[in-house]
């Protein structure tokens, strides 16, 4: 998770990293203006190609996450109603249809996990939706239902 922090706050902070290259690289470039000029321009040029690599990453990621977040959000949605409604529901055991939305979200919520641990949702969209999920698992009956099927493995190893 420290890796996924690390590549977070690079890419949040890419603006001024490139700044901070492209000024390194003014100033190496002035040192050695007498020097050859071909390694100048060479460190010039590989310089500003690390800045646009970066920045095309950074979009590249955020359009990624974008896309991400409105499917998980939406897919969340069609199930929200049904899901609140067992939520408010505290006594008997989940019927089979019940169980199938509570499925339904457990998917959802390890699919988000998974792109969060590979980096591509952001560590504070992943917190907000960790907490709604604390909240429906503070229903017994879902609770319950998690705690059998989390034994499974089968949530690319979400742990809540």
């Amino acid at each position: 998770m420290i890796g996924i922090r690390i590549k977070h706050a690079l890419l949040r902070n890419s603006g001024w990293l490139s700044a901070g290259v492209v000024l390194i690289t003014v100033v190496i470039a002035w040192q050695f203006k007498d020097q050859n000029w071909q390694v100048v321009v060479s460190v010039v040029g590989g310089a500003l190609s690390l800045v646009y690599f970066v920045q095309k990453q950074k979009l590249e990621e955020l359009r990624l996450f974008k896309d991400l977040f409105v499917e998980f959000n939406a897919r969340y949605d069609k199930i929200q109603d049904r899901l609140l409604f067992i939520a408010e529901q505290n006594d008997g055991e989940l019927s089979k249809e019940e169980c199938q939305v509570v499925y339904e979200y457990f998917n959802l919520c390890a699919e988000e996990f998974l792109f969060f641990r590979l980096g591509y949702i952001d560590p504070a969209a992943w917190s907000a939706w960790r907490s709604g999920m604390r909240c429906h698992l503070n229903n017994s009956r879902i609770r319950q239902l998690w705690d059998k099927d989390v034994k499974s493995d089968s949530y690319y190893g979400l742990q809540l």
